[in-house]
């Protein structure tokens, strides 16, 4: 079996009424259950928690693990945080994460698509998210593929 690559996103700490409960624990408790239950290296875990985890550093983050994984490995990328959609033109809504900094930037799924479509062929990629407004995520992230 190949190497894990991993990325737990908890947020919980935003400005304003907005802030969470319990997203930053989310994102802790997911690596230790790879790491406890799954045998992960927690070396190959990073944890982006609140501030960490701003639009360029989740991004970058991802990029990073995608490219550098390997024929057999696995991507696990996790999210508990806010989730949002914005309109587009005419009636299309694109789904899209909120960011610590989301006051000036969000993530689009298909952001997220792109990106994991940049790893080798082989890697199995794993994306959960737990988030508002995410229940069309699978159509949202490959659509282009479909």
């Amino acid at each position: 079996m190949g190497a894990h690559h991993v990325v737990c996103i908890g947020i919980d700490d935003y400005s304003g009424p907005s802030s969470l409960n319990g997203c930053a624990a989310d994102g802790e408790a997911g690596s230790g259950v790879l790491v406890d239950v799954y045998g992960v290296d927690r070396a190959r875990i990073q944890l982006l928690l609140n501030k960490a985890a701003t639009r360029s550093r989740i991004l970058s983050t991802i990029d990073a693990l995608c490219t550098k994984a390997a024929k057999g490995d696995v991507i696990a990328i996790m999210a508990s945080c806010h989730g949002s959609y914005v309109r587009g033109g005419g009636m299309a809504v694109q789904r899209v994460l909120c960011p610590y900094d989301v006051e000036t930037a969000h993530i689009e799924l298909a952001e997220v698509g792109a990106l994991t479509q940049r790893a080798t062929a082989g890697v199995k990629v794993y994306v959960i998210l737990d988030t508002c407004f995410q229940g069309t995520i699978t159509r949202s992230l490959y659509a282009e593929n479909v």
